[in-house]
């Protein structure tokens, strides 16, 4: 089963079978209405950037923690020492 989302006038499937052999379209209009012109480009494991954006971010979470928790530890060992700001 595929399964997609329609985006700026076209449609992006998500997931299809790799067995899929054809693809059927069947534009539906009015009997007297005049031709129109369209063209279908199909493209196949063309990469996602949002998945590398989002593994960015993911990545960067644990360098922000450890640099407040430096920062937090900084700040108390000066609090307590003699030459304290």
């Amino acid at each position: 089963t595929a399964w997609g989302f329609c985006f700026g006038g076209s449609f992006i499937i998500l997931k299809a079978i790799d067995a899929m052999i054809g693809l059927r379209v069947e534009p539906e209009m009015d009997a007297n209405a005049a031709p129109v012109n369209y063209s279908i480009e199909l493209r196949r494991d063309v990469p996602a950037v949002s998945f590398f954006w989002i593994a960015a971010l993911l990545l960067l979470i644990p360098p922000i923690f450890g640099t407040f928790r430096s920062a937090a530890f900084e700040s108390r060992r000066w609090s307590e020492s003699d030459y304290a700001p």
